[in-house]
């Protein structure tokens, strides 16, 4: 609307044209159309904003500001444009619409989606709207397309600075429509990437993010011309609803909510390193949780090793060893990254799980593959790029690697089993009752000798159930011996019950090769499990690791501990290996010596193997 003293216009005709200081406004009084500075300037533009001029969604001439208050808005004289005039009445901004010629008149109008249209007066024809020329907003309603065979795009592009409206460095717009995703782009460079979208979220946002949007109805993907044209737009759960995704000026997107006209939620898609495109480089995997926060797939090692120690992953990884369908054979297999933000250049398929995997296997230039219920099958080829692990969110994502990857993971959960050795003797019986017959065993006699027949001066700590000891095999491999004392108040069943549980741990060294392994879930209690509480439940052993660190002085106190888990401290060091020989005092090691020969169960102990 115009106040005119005490009269309310709503629109703009030819023969109502509106100056500086006078708006328009949507017939809600949500939206207003008129001229407005912003932070730190007197320039002058022509814009739409919501409720307050902070929060522009739209600006015609952006390019080309005002340098006073003389600036008009009207109808041009062949009532097929909306213009912008300087006091001089120059043109400094035109809707631009050509091929159109009508002898009635045409008027402005602002919906109360906050679309400035142009209709033509007599047949209410659309002739021209700003929601086709998007500036750096993507509004509810609006609709974002493109077109694979003219490669034409609605899109949205960040202002130069937050004081200067003209177009900056940044974009963002729907790219890979077999599966669309958003993209933004840094000049012609990819910045950002939100994933796939499989009809109800976008697959590469952490579960934070998709959180965070379901105040959205949802978004609609529309395919036209065999797929070549996709368009997409999104609405709000009700009318009372509002939010804006504004690219800004250092690429980012932020997203804000109101509802009934308060701003409820702000919050911004790009928050860390891991957020910028392909930011470990090709067959690199980014995880904030990690220290470096880039490591190589495995089966990969960096391309660049001296770059890599110097943190500059731009160069990325490569294979260790080939495939094995590259030298004509069989035996590839897949190793698996839980809740991943997926690569990019996703091939999408409607096959089955089963399907999907087989048809990756028997194709030698699929180098991994994925399946999410909406989309179904995923697979890539060649290198694989912007991998981002997840604490939650993401989908599975399966890497391609030769057998001999597959072996070697094989033997290193092997070693990381604890093994125990039973004495040939009477009380045989006795522990063959506990259920051992999937673990590893060593001859006693071997162990014995690896421990210096356990002596004092190998003993590296003390339990419930006996000692500890250090030893080495004869092919160098370092172990640790748990020995069941005769002092013990626990039987040999209680014993072996710990032996298996610590088995099912599945490392040498208590969480330490799992936490490196990205797969220290593995250890969670399902039943404490919940995707809800799983950052928390990191966070823990992540302070846990950093408590039992073997210096000292690099432990954290313990008001640093509260204040970790209180999360008044949010970003933890890497923890460095735990402490795995616990050094004695000459004292102790007198007192070990005497309590030796009276302590020693001699049939039953527990190794530990600790790999150099």
């Amino acid at each position: 609307m115009i106040k005119i003293g005490s009269a309310t216009m709503y629109t703009i005709t030819s023969s109502q044209l509106i100056k500086d200081s006078e708006t328009i406004s949507s017939n809600d009084d949500a939206f207003k159309f008129g001229f407005f500075s912003p932070a730190n300037t007197t320039n002058r533009y022509v814009g739409i904003w919501y409720l307050e001029e902070s929060n522009i969604i739209w600006v015609a001439n952006r390019e080309n500001p005002l340098q006073d208050f003389s600036g008009i808005v009207t109808i041009s004289d062949d009532n097929t444009n909306l213009l912008v005039l300087n006091g001089q009445k120059n043109v400094i901004w035109s809707s631009n619409v050509s091929g159109f010629a009508s002898n009635s008149n045409v008027t402005a109008h602002l919906q109360s989606t906050g679309n400035l249209v142009l209709l033509e007066d007599a047949t209410g024809k659309n002739i021209w709207e700003s929601f086709e020329h998007p500036t750096n907003a993507f509004v509810p309603n609006m609709i974002f397309s493109t077109n694979q065979k003219t490669g034409q795009k609605v899109k949205t592009t960040s202002w130069k600075t937050p004081s200067d409206p003209a177009i900056g460095n940044f974009s963002y717009s729907l790219e890979r429509l077999n599966a669309p995703e958003f993209f933004v782009w840094n000049k012609t460079k990819p910045y950002w990437r939100s994933g796939p979208w499989n009809g109800q979220k976008f697959i590469g946002l952490p579960s934070r993010l998709v959180y965070s949007s379901s105040y959205l109805n949802g978004f609609n993907i529309e395919r036209e011309d065999n797929g070549s044209l996709v368009e997409i737009s999104y609405t709000l759960i009700n009318s009372s609803y509002f939010a804006t995704l504004v690219v800004t000026y250092e690429g980012k997107i932020d997203y804000t909510l109101w509802i009934n006209r308060y701003q409820v939620n702000k919050g911004v898609s790009q928050e860390n390193e891991c957020d910028v495109y392909g930011f470990c480089g090709p067959n690199g995997s980014c995880d904030l949780k990690n220290s470096p926060i880039c490591s190589c797939l495995k089966g990969f090692e960096p391309k660049n090793a001296d770059q890599w120690n110097k943190q500059n992953w731009t160069s990325g990884c490569v294979r260790s060893a080939s495939l094995r369908c590259e030298l004509g054979g069989e035996g590839d297999g897949f190793v698996k990254l839980e809740m991943t933000k997926v690569p990019d250049f996703v091939q999408q398929s409607y096959l089955s799980v089963d399907a999907c995997r087989n048809q990756c296997l028997n194709d030698c230039n699929c180098t991994a593959y994925g399946f999410d219920d909406g989309i179904q099958c995923l697979s890539w080829s060649g290198n694989l790029i912007d991998i981002v692990r997840f604490s939650s969110g993401g989908i599975d994502l399966y890497i391609r690697v030769p057998n001999s990857e597959l072996a070697r993971r094989k033997e290193a959960k092997s070693l990381m089993l604890n093994t125990r050795q039973i004495h040939p003797e009477s009380q045989n019986a006795n522990v063959k009752q506990v259920k051992i017959e999937d673990l590893p065993l060593f001859e006693f006699q071997k162990i014995s000798n690896a421990t210096n027949n356990f002596s004092p001066s190998n003993k590296i700590g003390q339990g419930g159930f006996g000692s500890v000891y250090k030893g080495e095999l004869l092919d160098g491999l370092e172990i640790a011996v748990k020995r069941l004392s005769r002092a013990s108040g626990q039987g040999i069943e209680e014993f072996m019950n710990e032996v298996i549980v610590i088995s099912k741990l599945q490392h040498r060294n208590l969480a330490w090769k799992l936490w490196n392994e990205e797969e220290i879930v593995t250890l969670i209690d399902p039943q404490i499990c919940n995707p809800e509480y799983l950052d928390d439940i990191l966070r823990c052993v992540h302070i846990g690791l950093l408590c039992v660190q073997e210096i000292a002085k690099e432990r954290p106190t313990m008001a640093t501990v509260v204040s970790m888990l209180n999360s008044e401290i949010v970003q933890f060091p890497r923890p460095f290996q735990p402490a795995f020989i616990l050094r004695r005092t000459e004292h102790r090691g007198d007192i070990d010596q005497q309590c030796h020969n009276l302590n020693s169960l001699n049939n039953v102990t527990v190794t530990s193997l600790q790999g150099r």
